[in-house]
């Protein structure tokens, strides 16, 4: 069997529209508990750009990711919909990652 070598995320891209609030990304691997790593307590839409870590988070095949986001509605008199558009709101994370070299 071939070893699966260990991946590494070195930046994630948060992504809000206007109504977000809070911003949570996290990573659990190999059995451990879930850890923070990328928050933005509060939210603005134009910080959204690639956050590049200082040293890179590892993950497997087995890693669990999760992405929570706050939103406030309350200034709004219309239902808000998934979408696209900044009148929309959504809620994901881009991750950049660093690649296994192949074997020699």
């Amino acid at each position: 069997l071939a070893s699966v070598q260990p991946t590494e995320i070195v930046g994630f891209f948060p992504h809000m529209h206007e109504r977000g609030r809070k911003y949570t990304f996290e990573v659990a691997s190999n059995g451990s508990d879930y850890s923070c790593q990328g928050r933005v307590n509060n939210w603005d839409f134009n910080w959204q750009k690639i956050y590049d870590y200082t040293k890179p988070v590892p993950f497997s095949a087995d890693s669990k990711f999760r992405v929570t986001c706050d939103y406030s509605t309350s200034g709004d008199t219309m239902p808000v919909l998934p979408g696209w558009g900044t009148r929309n709101e959504m809620c994901f994370v881009m991750l950049m990652l660093a690649l296994p070299g192949q074997p020699q």
